[in-house]
């Protein structure tokens, strides 16, 4: 039970009750402190109705310490980046400029080093491949922030709208990122850039030519590229997927039945 000098803090549907002292509160959350969410006829008591009780401890902790408290995966399942968002949106909804900056920058830095792996140094700009777990993190990553009760101007959501963009070919084919699309739309249509060439002026092979079908090396589906090798200068078909040739790189020409670097 809290005493008079100090506040409870508690999650809705928990059996858990936090307490913190009432000058501590009212100096880092005066939101909290001076909201109407305390509990009908107590002054000390206040019920958080959507925040999990992680988060209120993660508070309390940070409260005391001064600082940013790790995080494990097992406060939000599996995925390691839920728990920092949880930590950032309850900042921004009770207005911890503090806490808010510290979880959007662990939270950010932890992305980062996902993406990069092991192997980023000699080639920022183009992201290592994700495993499956770590597109489906990302994933309920973005459906979280995106759905949630953040501002249309948030920090986090327009940095989660680079990496979209950044990572967009890893998401493209997940039903679970489709889903949510229609939420991140105005935010992506910001960071959208115009492009540097019209679609008839760039270099790739023209996607009129292309033709989905089976490949016959891996058996996967792949896209049936057509042109004319810049060495022989004669028209060449080729096979082009993830894991299989690459036209941009290299192919078996079916005129002189060689295989040229592209």
């Amino acid at each position: 039970m809290a005493t008079t000098m100090e506040r409870t803090l508690d999650p809705r549907g928990s059996e858990n009750k936090y307490n913190i002292h009432k000058g501590l509160l009212e100096n880092l959350a005066p939101t909290i402190a001076s909201s109407k969410g305390f509990k009908e006829g107590s002054e000390n008591h206040y019920i958080f109705e959507d925040t999990a009780e992680a988060t209120v401890s993660k508070f309390i902790l940070w409260a005391y310490s001064n600082k940013y408290p790790r995080l494990e995966s097992s406060d939000s399942g599996d995925n390691p980046f839920i728990a920092d968002a949880q930590l950032y949106i309850f900042a921004e909804i009770y207005l911890i400029e503090a806490l808010k900056h510290s979880a959007m920058k662990h939270l950010t830095k932890s992305i980062e080093l996902l993406a990069k792996g092991g192997n980023m140094k000699n080639n920022p700009a183009r992201p290592n491949k994700l495993s499956a777990p770590e597109k489906a993190w990302l994933i309920e990553l973005l459906k979280l922030c995106f759905e949630g009760s953040l501002r249309d101007d948030d920090r986090l959501l327009y940095w989660l709208g680079r990496l979209t963009a950044w990572l967009v070919d890893e998401f493209r084919a997940e039903p679970a990122f489709l889903a949510i699309l229609p939420a991140m739309s105005p935010f992506m249509l910001r960071v959208m850039r115009r492009a540097d060439l019209s679609p008839w002026n760039m270099d790739d092979v023209d996607i009129l030519d292309e033709e989905i079908h089976m490949c016959s090396s891996c058996e996967r589906e792949c896209t049936c590229r057509e042109g004319n090798c810049i060495q022989c200068g004669e028209f060449y078909k080729t096979e082009d997927h993830d894991g299989c040739h690459d036209v941009r790189k290299n192919h078996n020409c079916s005129h002189c039945g060689r295989n040229h670097e592209m």
